[in-house]
């Protein structure tokens, strides 16, 4: 696709599809010159705050970013600009668990769903076997990520340490009663599992199932919430990470009044030094 540009008294000039305008951004003492267009197309936030040609056009007027670190911003934008051999999203971008994290949060708060989902996949596999498992069941609850609720909570079925009385305050009265309950079942499948193994990789292969087992009975057992989940992440709802956005789509849904242009501007604010 090419776009025209007149310019009197010389021949019709074309801009290529591979013409790409840049935006500046700071974040804290540097500067990050990036594919304007790449970063609307991505994130809702940006794409309006973008539409404003004069916002981050120079090194001179950079948008700066608040809330977040040089060190962290590179690693996000490793996976929004993956190198050559990660080109696809779909291919592993090697980073730790923090790194992820971080990753995760910043592409809640500026709604790029699709880095969003990358950060929720690679970390999948690692919350199970996390000690503080409570911590990411109420990540996931308050983020709406349903695959990681019921790896953080099947975690917490299958760990050694018991649960206590202080773990009620966390995840609450029912969830708590729930896991006691499932804590028993997983316990008598392991107990199952080590009497009819006579060899190492049967007891491997016995205890893979159980903890398959159990994770069908967490999915059942918790399937409203899942549910529930599932419906507000579809919906754009990715929680409080997320920068006032939400709210303000929700207000338009429902047909409320825009608080004008004074709300948009302390919405950004959350996420900008300057304007």
């Amino acid at each position: 696709m090419t776009e025209a540009v007149e310019r009197e008294g010389k021949r019709k000039i074309v801009r290529d599809a591979f013409y790409y305008d840049t935006v500046v951004f700071q974040v804290e003492n540097t500067l990050f010159r990036l594919p304007r267009q790449k970063i609307a197309n991505e994130s809702e936030t940006f794409r309006e705050l973008l539409s404003q040609p004069a916002q981050g056009s120079s090194d001179e007027e950079p948008i700066k970013l608040k809330r977040v670190t040089v060190a962290d911003f590179r690693s996000f934008l490793a996976v929004l600009f993956p190198a050559p051999r990660n080109r696809e999203y779909n291919r592993p971008v090697s980073k730790s668990t923090e790194e992820w994290k971080s990753v995760f949060e910043l592409a809640s708060r500026w709604r790029f769903a699709s880095i969003r989902a990358v950060a929720v996949r690679e970390l999948e596999p690692k919350i199970e076997g996390q000690k503080n498992a409570i911590a990411w069941v109420l990540l996931a609850r308050r983020c709406n990520v349903r695959s990681w609720l019921v790896y953080a909570l099947t975690g917490l079925v299958k760990r050694e340490q018991p649960l206590d009385a202080k773990d009620i305050d966390s995840l609450g009265v029912s969830t708590f009663m729930a896991l006691m309950k499932l804590r028993e079942e997983y316990l008598k499948l392991s107990v199952e599992a080590k009497s009819r193994s006579r060899h190492r990789s049967e007891l491997e292969e016995a205890l893979k199932d159980a903890s398959a087992r159990i994770q069908g009975s967490v999915r059942r057992q918790f399937s409203d919430e899942l549910v529930k989940l599932d419906k507000a992440s579809a919906a754009g709802e990715f929680g409080p990470l997320d920068d006032g956005l939400t709210k303000r789509r929700k207000r338009k849904a429902e047909g409320a009044p825009e608080a004008g242009s004074k709300s948009m501007k302390l919405e950004q604010e959350a996420l900008l030094v300057e304007m």
